[in-house]
């Protein structure tokens, strides 16, 4: 086996593929059509095309394990793995709170020779200071997640030591139907205190092993001279490092998501699409930070540019084993071609998912057998 763990943070939007056991009915060569007859009442299934299109992005990316958000429970992720994935992984998932029936989950390569613990932290209560609220709306005090935080524990095989706690999230989005919490700042600052209250816990009792947290922030919580606010503390009261900001990625080559405004193309109040060529990064980009580098000017996004809200921080010990070569946001790919970012709405719809994964490769993470 070998000794690098290569992790990629994936939102694969909206997966879908609830069946009711009509499983054995499907055929790679089936139409759209006769594949959304085999869905469940309640809503289509990812469309078959985004989900071989998927599929074939995550043989490339050949990861140990998938931190996925946007799964619609375990019999879809179990789908997905049997009918897409031959079967090469082990799905993992607790359902959280979502009141969309999107969950966050795990794809580990069964490879990997260890033992696992999956915890929910749904019901973890949080404390809400203030947040602004349209005029006449109620306010309302958030208790739990609006999804989760699922905590996944690699353990050793035979000692069933720790060797890693990994924290997938799935932050609040901006979206509020009930008009208080505008662009749900207040929530989402609650979960992150939340999320920081477990990870603390975490590191606190097991310093030494991998400490990752990961998912969709649903806002830009790196580097720290673009962050929004309310990702203040997890620079300010943790250690916790993104993987980006110690690899040295140019901010025009960490975009996870592309905005476009109603004519399709880049939205003039918000993050447009870059040249598909992002910069390349050279050996003194990818330099790891120090303390001369807090001094650097603040950084701003260029006009026509994506958004990074997904995002892999780590623990300052693991960061030193990070393989900088390989730490990147993964293109999509057509006809073994990288594609580049979306260049209009039409084009970031057709993809298998509307965010780009994130690659991190931690060396020498499993114990010699």
């Amino acid at each position: 086996m070998p000794s690098n763990l290569r992790v990629v943070q994936f939102n694969v939007e909206n997966l879908f593929l609830k069946m009711g056991g009509k499983n054995n009915f499907f055929s790679p060569t089936m139409t759209e059509a006769q594949w959304q007859s085999l869905a469940m009442e309640g809503g289509p299934n990812k469309s078959l095309a985004k989900l071989k299109w998927l599929a074939q992005e995550i043989e490339l990316l050949d990861a140990d394990l998938l931190i996925l958000q946007e799964v619609g429970g375990l019999e879809s992720l179990e789908n997905f793995n049997k009918l897409f994935l031959a079967n090469q992984y082990v799905p993992l998932l607790i359902e959280g709170n979502s009141d969309r029936n999107i969950h966050l989950g795990f794809l580990l390569n069964k490879n990997n020779v260890c033992n696992t613990a999956l915890i929910s932290h749904k019901d973890h209560p949080l404390t809400m200071t203030s947040a602004p609220a349209a005029p006449g709306a109620e306010v309302q005090s958030p208790t739990l997640f609006s999804r989760d935080v699922l905590e996944l524990r690699l353990l050793h095989p035979v000692t069933q030591a720790p060797l890693a706690f990994i924290l997938n999230v799935h932050l609040k989005s901006k979206w509020n139907r009930k008009g208080h919490d505008i662009q749900g700042r207040g929530q989402r600052a609650a979960e992150l205190r939340g999320l920081l209250e477990i990870h603390k816990k975490l590191i606190k009792a097991f310093p030494s092993a991998l400490h990752i947290v990961a998912g969709d922030f649903n806002g830009t919580a790196a580097p720290k001279t673009l962050q929004a606010p309310e990702f203040t503390p997890l620079h300010t009261d943790s250690q916790l490092i993104d993987v980006f900001d110690f690899a040295r990625v140019p901010i025009n080559a960490r975009a996870t998501l592309m905005t476009f405004n109603s004519g399709g193309g880049a939205g003039s109040g918000g993050p447009g699409p870059v040249d598909a060529g992002c910069e390349r990064r050279d050996s003194e980009n990818l330099k790891p930070r120090t303390a001369e580098d807090q001094t650097e000017k603040p950084q701003s996004l260029p006009a026509k540019h994506g958004i990074q809200i997904d995002h892999i921080f780590v623990n300052q010990a693991w960061a030193e084993k990070l393989d900088l070569t390989q730490t990147r946001v993964h293109m999509f790919s057509s006809r073994g071609a990288p594609l580049g970012y979306a260049k209009s709405a039409t084009q970031k719809s057709a993809m298998p998912s509307d965010h780009h994964p994130v690659v991190a490769v931690f060396r020498n993470f499993w114990p010699a057998s």
